[in-house]
């Protein structure tokens, strides 16, 4: 993956704090932290918690995509929150854990939340000035790479019996 020049966790708490105001998401406290994720193609996650209005933005600490649309991408999550809430809990009730039909409902509110919150992203960077790729291309790029990536899992020791290392837990 092609890296980035890390912006440093001041201009990314100042970008946060921008973005959180142009989201109306000043009412919710939002703490940043850079980790190194699990999944190599994985470059933020959000922890929220609608209740007391809090969440926790994890950027990758080894930056390989622009790090504000990260920023942006992760907030718009949190914005979407109670329809991304309302779509699992619905998911519990297609069947028991494990299920077909849970995974298949797992999977499709997945496959529709992603490009909704890609699409506000990259519209929310185009109208501040950013140039931004089409969401189309973006997301067949990260379909690839995720490939790539299970390919690679796929041909690694343990994945044939052989021994390996156990994998970790994601982040």
């Amino acid at each position: 993956m092609s890296g980035y020049t890390p912006l440093g966790k001041a201009k990314l708490e100042e970008l946060v704090r921008t973005w959180q105001a142009l989201l109306g998401l000043n009412e919710w406290t939002i703490r940043l932290e850079l980790v190194r994720f699990k999944r190599p193609w994985q470059s933020g996650d959000v922890k929220v918690d609608a209740v007391h209005r809090t969440a926790l933005l994890l950027l990758s600490e080894e930056p390989f995509r622009d790090e504000e649309e990260t920023i942006v991408h992760e907030l718009v999550h949190v914005v979407l929150w109670p329809l991304d809430l309302a779509a699992m809990d619905l998911t519990e009730v297609t069947g028991p854990e494990g299920s077909a039909a849970r995974e298949f409902a797992r999977s499709a509110v997945f496959r529709a939340l992603e490009p909704v919150t890609e699409q506000l992203t990259r519209a929310l960077l185009r109208a501040r000035g950013h140039q931004a790729r089409p969401v189309c291309d973006v997301l067949e790029a990260e379909a690839a790479e995720r490939a790539e990536f299970s390919r690679m899992d796929a041909d690694a020791p343990g994945a044939r019996g052989e021994l390996a290392e156990p994998h970790q837990g994601e982040a």
